[in-house]
């Protein structure tokens, strides 16, 4: 099965930063350059506005990335990661949906921010749907196959390193769970059809 799926979202995400950072360059200056990215993330970031009725932040924030680094690193993990479970799903819609969903409620990171931490957070990046992804591996078959200890160190070290970064860790975590509880539910539906299919 092509993975169609994971190639639509790296083109999706790659084609937003480039327009992105073409409107801002035509401001000329560095100083331009830089309010206007500002206000790009403002705008369509994940934050505490979606209480205001702004909901359209939970989708969009997964789509913006600060710099090419961060991009460059969340389409690679899309890649290897989105490719395997596409795979294994032979659906592109359950594929799509599992992603957006696990996007959507990493989005509220900055609300929960806000509410118990009482920090104002602005959120942008696909990592929480990414880690979604991570967590439904985690509980299907193919875990195996992803889940080596150096790639478990690995999101362990980014972690860590957000925590100085200001990486959105429990965004990460939000979307790690929700995988989790989706691979929970996609797993036990294919075991549920092989059995009707053998009895």
């Amino acid at each position: 099965m092509r993975v169609t799926a994971t190639i639509v979202l790296i083109v999706m995400n790659v084609v937003v930063f480039f327009l992105m950072y073409f409107y801002a360059l035509s401001y000329g200056n560095i100083h331009e350059i830089q309010k206007a990215l500002y206000h790009i993330f403002i705008t369509y970031g994940a934050s505490p506005e979606i209480l205001l009725g702004q909901y359209y932040r939970l989708f969009t924030y997964m789509f913006i990335h600060a710099d090419f680094l961060h991009l460059l690193m969340n389409m690679y993990a899309l890649l290897v990661i989105g490719s395997l479970l596409e795979r294994y799903l032979r659906s592109r819609s359950k594929f799509l949906a599992s992603y957006i969903i696990c996007g959507l409620i990493a989005g509220f990171s900055p609300i929960i921010h806000l509410l118990l931490l009482h920090d104002l957070v602005l959120s942008v990046g696909s990592s929480g749907a990414i880690f979604g992804l991570v967590g439904i591996v985690a509980v299907t078959p193919i875990r195996r196959a992803i889940l080596h200890p150096m790639n478990i160190i690995a999101l362990i070290f980014i972690n860590i390193v957000g925590l100085v970064a200001h990486v959105d860790v429990l965004g990460h975590a939000l979307g790690f769970i929700t995988g989790l509880i989706l691979g929970v539910i996609i797993t036990r539906e294919r075991r549920r059809r092989i059995i009707i299919y053998y009895y």
